[in-house]
């Protein structure tokens, strides 16, 4: 894919963040918008010649390309509010690390929330989440988060 093709790709209008209430809010909390043009096309650039290589002379374009995308611009923008939904189910294990590291950096927000079938089931800060022992604790136990990781941001 050249260079201005992708660029047109990456710049055309994501149906989440233009016609949704919740997307057009995400968006304007976007703390610097400049950091997504400036990485964006750099960091898809690499995620193509990545999968390229995993899928030799096959081209296979699903909603994981999409997927990917919207996960990029998530992780590019400096956003003041992030919404994660199963944050890592479709990607691959070096995107799922990445994303880990990302939301590692997270431990240090006042507060925090956990949605379970729509509804919130638990707010608090990250320690405070993580000593109720709820789904919060579950999903910080199995990536390996440790109290120390909270108390020492």
């Amino acid at each position: 894919m050249s260079k201005n093709a992708l660029w047109q790709a990456l710049r055309a209008p994501m149906s989440f963040f233009d016609t949704t209430s919740l997307g057009r809010i995400i968006y304007r909390f976007t703390i610097d918008i400049d950091a997504l043009d400036n990485n964006l096309v750099v960091a898809v650039q690499q995620l193509l010649i990545n999968v390229a290589a995993l899928l030799g002379s096959y081209t296979l374009i699903v909603a994981y390309f999409y997927y990917l995308i919207v996960l990029a611009r998530a992780l590019l923008c400096n956003t003041r509010i992030v919404l994660v939904d199963e944050g890592t189910s479709s990607v691959d294990p070096e995107t799922d690390a990445l994303v880990q590291e990302t939301l590692a950096t997270g431990l240090g927000v006042r507060s925090g929330g956990v949605m379970d079938k729509g509804k919130i089931v638990e707010l608090g800060s990250p320690l405070e989440l993580w000593e109720q022992g709820g789904i919060f604790r579950a999903m910080s136990d199995s990536n390996g988060t440790t109290r120390e990781m909270f108390t020492s941001v």
